[in-house]
């Protein structure tokens, strides 16, 4: 028994350095950071640097969206189609900042006309209190009309550019600490859902960039978890994109385009790529197997995979390692809220080939409920309300207007295709 805890120990040891090895910290750092270059980029990094002058010094900004890369549907403009001519979609920013009551009275003096009535009014304590109290503890400012030097635009990779000299942002503020906490536990998954996918990083630091390597390991942890022993390089990419969206009321409420996680992916597989490849890489338990391989699977059979599909396969474990996975690389609050039996970890490590065993699935259900509740407190009334505090009746009234419009276009766009659902309804 002794010699058998010692053994137990030492996998406990060498799994960690699998699914964490800090060897590779920098070399991902970097590859991320290259990633944020991406053929999906729709502007050069200095017309992300122009805009962010705008404010008060904050500690860690970064932008993402479909302002800042193409997304199918929208193919490089702020219009569904391929007008050339269209605006850019509404940027989307986040900005950490250290003090926020300090930071939203630079703001307040600087850029007093992004706070809707009652926060123009008030001492910036309000809007602090505001930010940091129930919901993402952010507060956003949309509609902001920025004027900004020309920059060059690339509308698509053979068609040449154009420049901007005018940008609608909506930005988000949160506290350094509320941003850190998210990125390590999953408070909120607000921020940390945003930043399991591709972004641009304005402005960080090493501290920061360690807990984005631990967000993305945590993501790519729980995708794993979720999905069966042979999976594609796309449904990989599609469970980690969709992380964040279970339980997100603007799906639920027919808010939101029904194939947003597609659109994300498909058109900036490069940058998902950047991101999870030199981490999955270095886990020993999933093989790469290319193309039109042959999976050999339980019972001798053989299952041929997609000729032009990048396949993983997951190979059997020990179930000791499959708890330290689970105890030891999800994120407190979501271990908090599920409930892993003996039986789901006996069968994730014994039974990897059995796609629809029933302890697979209630392990797959068992994250994704408690997916759901994080996202649905996060988002729910106090959001809301919070929302249309700070942005003031009007410009709610328009963001909800334009969320509906998407999400009717895209169900009538594609409700003659089979799409892949967000992970709330798989």
């Amino acid at each position: 028994p002794a010699g058998r805890r010692r053994l137990m120990s030492r996998n406990l040891r060498v799994l960690a350095g699998k699914l964490h090895p800090s060897s590779v910290i920098r070399r991902i750092s970097q590859k991320y950071r290259r990633s944020l270059s991406s053929s999906a980029q729709l502007l050069p990094n200095a017309h992300f640097q122009r805009i962010i002058e705008r404010f008060p010094p904050c500690e860690f900004s970064c932008a993402y969206g479909s302002g800042v890369f193409r997304q199918i549907g929208y193919e490089g403009n702020g219009k569904e189609g391929s007008n050339e001519d269209a605006p850019l979609p509404m940027l989307d920013l986040i900005l950490g900042v250290e003090d926020s009551e300090q930071w939203h009275g630079d703001n307040l003096r600087r850029n007093p006309g992004d706070y809707s009535w009652p926060l123009s009014w008030l001492p910036p304590s309000a809007s602090k209190t505001i930010q940091e109290t129930g919901g993402a503890h952010m507060l956003y400012h949309p509609y902001v009309d920025v004027d900004i030097l020309p920059t060059e635009k690339k509308i698509e990779s053979n068609t040449g550019l154009r420049t901007e000299q005018r940008q609608q942002i909506k930005y988000g503020v949160i506290s350094m600490k509320h941003l850190q906490s998210d990125l390590l536990h999953w408070d909120t998954l607000f921020c940390a859902g945003r930043l399991h996918k591709p972004v641009v990083l304005i402005n960080s630091n090493p501290m920061i960039e360690e807990l984005l390597l631990k967000n993305h390991k945590a993501a790519l942890t729980c995708a794993l978890l979720m999905l069966p022993a042979v999976f594609t390089e796309e449904e990989l990419f599609y469970t980690l994109a969709g992380l964040s969206y279970s339980g997100d009321p603007r799906f639920l409420l027919g808010a939101e385009n029904s194939s947003k996680v597609e659109n994300i992916v498909n058109a900036n597989l490069e940058g998902f790529r950047a991101i999870y490849r030199p981490l999955i890489d270095d886990i020993d338990f999933i093989r790469l197997k290319s193309r039109s391989q042959e999976v050999e699977v339980e019972g001798g059979q053989q299952e041929e995979t997609s000729e032009a599909a990048t396949t993983f396969v997951r190979l059997p474990m020990e179930t000791v390692d499959v708890e330290n996975i689970v105890e030891r690389h999800l994120p407190s609050e979501l271990r908090r809220r599920i409930n892993v039996t003996s039986e789901m970890i006996n069968s994730f490590a014994h039974h990897p080939h059995h796609h629809d065993h029933h302890h697979h699935q209630a392990l797959k259900i068992a994250l994704i409920r408690g997916l759901r509740a994080i996202v649905r407190e996060a988002s729910g009334m106090k959001h809301m309300l919070k929302g249309l505090l700070t942005a003031g009746i009007p410009k709610s009234t328009l963001y909800v207007a334009s969320k509906l419009k998407k999400g009717l276009f895209s169900k009538g766009r594609f409700s003659s295709s089979n799409k892949r659902a967000p992970t709330s309804s798989n």
